[in-house]
């Protein structure tokens, strides 16, 4: 939580129009497919993408915590799954 305040701070300083979204929060990445998921911070820019179940499309910005006991899971395959969904800043 800690976290997401910063970045919600970070971007009001600057003026910014984005908004924060700790987990849980539901992100349906691509609208022709059913693929959801959770990640531990999520920031949306376009308020178009805001529905009542979550954000439907790409976030702007998506943090993800790495979990110890299933790394492959965050490594491999939600990495894979932002890139192909068109998420803009991604790292490690």
């Amino acid at each position: 939580m800690e976290l997401s305040g910063t970045i919600r701070d970070y971007i009001k300083a600057k003026g910014g129009s984005c908004h924060v979204y700790p987990a849980p929060f539901a992100v349906k990445l691509k609208e022709d497919e059913n693929t959801i998921v959770e990640p531990d911070i999520s920031v949306i820019c376009d308020p178009g993408k805001l529905t009542d179940r979550g954000c439907s499309g790409a976030p702007d910005w998506i943090i993800e915590i790495i979990s110890p006991q299933n790394p492959s899971h965050d490594y491999i395959k939600k990495l894979n799954l932002y890139e192909n969904a068109g998420v803009r800043y991604l790292r490690e």
